[in-house]
């Protein structure tokens, strides 16, 4: 199988790394393998992912195979239509640095070249939240009072506003068909590695709201950051990709943010079955 891989990605420095919930674009560079550009086909579609460094695939040894974007990417291919990959992953991403530093900008400007050019789009991923909701650890890991209520709100309001950009964007560049993607978050605190394990009754009450199963022994917020991405998926026809049931105390790594190998795996099965389905 020849792939055909395009990657716009750069370092991103993380500004702020103590996570509570898990969870740019510089000088562009083009990197096609040699020997597919002399003799393999030209790539029969274009998959485009947005996301942080879960995009990147941060702490694996092989990301770009490892990685849920690979693993998603090796999914959409066949072994006479390649499919080209524009990675835009960058750690540290935000919703709002993608709107800011110029990845958006590229994503949509990658689509558009493509529709010109006759490339069908395969798929559309993003993940993104994790670092925007990272921002409440020193307000709300002491527990859930007015103060840490207030800013979640500020939090999940600028969240929803940045990813209404983001899929707007996208959605009016791609068209209505093109399948895209948006993923959950997951509470990595609940890997009892995790040195602020015992925080995760919190996260967990952050990230589902009133739904929470701790909701009701807290000042639990009405809503939570999933609900966040769950409406905003929902407003501009974006699959919802949920793995907050199979990741957490289990396929995280002990650095209270990142995915693990396996939990990769279950990331990209979880992308691919949300694309397949009609």
């Amino acid at each position: 199988m020849r792939h055909v891989t395009l990657d716009l990605r750069r370092p991103f420095l993380l500004a702020f790394g103590l996570p509570l919930l898990l969870a740019a674009c510089g000088p562009a560079t083009v990197e096609v393998s040699p020997d597919v550009e002399a003799a393999g086909p030209p790539p029969a579609a274009l998959y485009l992912a947005l996301g942080d460094s879960l995009a990147v695939g941060y702490g694996l040894e092989t990301p770009d195979i490892e990685g849920y974007v690979g693993r998603v990417h090796a999914g959409l291919e066949a072994p006479d239509r390649p499919v080209a990959l524009l990675n835009l992953g960058t750690s540290g991403a935000t919703a709002r640095s993608v709107i800011e530093d110029g990845t958006l900008e590229a994503a949509v400007r990658a689509i558009e070249d493509a529709r010109a050019a006759a490339t069908p789009i395969d798929a559309i991923t993003i993940d993104l939240g994790g670092n925007d909701a990272a921002r409440l650890a020193p307000i709300c890991l002491g527990g859930i009072d007015a103060t840490c209520d207030t800013a979640a709100g500020i939090v999940r309001v600028q969240l929803a506003a940045d990813l209404d950009r983001i899929l707007g964007d996208l959605r009016a560049a791609a068209g209505p068909e093109v399948p895209m993607a948006v993923m959950g978050l997951y509470n990595a605190l609940a890997n009892p590695r995790c040195m602020l394990h015992e925080g995760a009754p919190i996260a967990e009450t952050l990230l589902e709201g009133a739904a929470s199963t701790e909701a009701a022994s807290t000042a639990a917020p009405a809503e939570g950051f999933n609900d966040v991405i769950r409406a905003r998926a929902a407003a501009h026809g974006a699959r919802l990709v949920e793995v907050a049931d199979v990741l957490g105390a289990t396929g995280t790594l002990a650095d209270c943010l990142h995915a693990s190998l396996e939990g990769h795996a279950l990331i990209a099965a979880r992308f691919l079955e949300a694309l397949r389905t009609p």
